[in-house]
């Protein structure tokens, strides 16, 4: 089980780094685009950085479930309280 965990976290933190980057790049190109009124040469960049977010998002939540089985529910504080699963 260590290595599972190892291996997630690493997939974890690479995820978060990169992959989420591309919210923050978004931001980023608006932004220049709107300042230098050239709106129509970003919008073919925008839906590719934002269906990488969502993808990233979603690797993110996977990878958070699987490190929480792989550490054997140690990230949960109370278990006898778990009404929200």
């Amino acid at each position: 089980m260590h290595s599972l965990f190892s291996l997630t976290l690493v997939l974890h933190v690479l995820v978060a780094v990169l992959g989420l980057g591309s919210i923050l790049s978004v931001a980023v190109v608006v932004s220049i685009s709107r300042r230098a009124a050239r709106a129509g040469e970003v919008l073919p960049w925008l839906p590719p950085l934002l269906r990488l977010s969502g993808f990233s998002l979603a690797i993110m939540l996977a990878t958070g479930i699987i490190l929480d089985l792989a550490a054997k529910d140690a990230f949960l504080a109370n278990k006898r309280s778990t009404e929200w699963c």
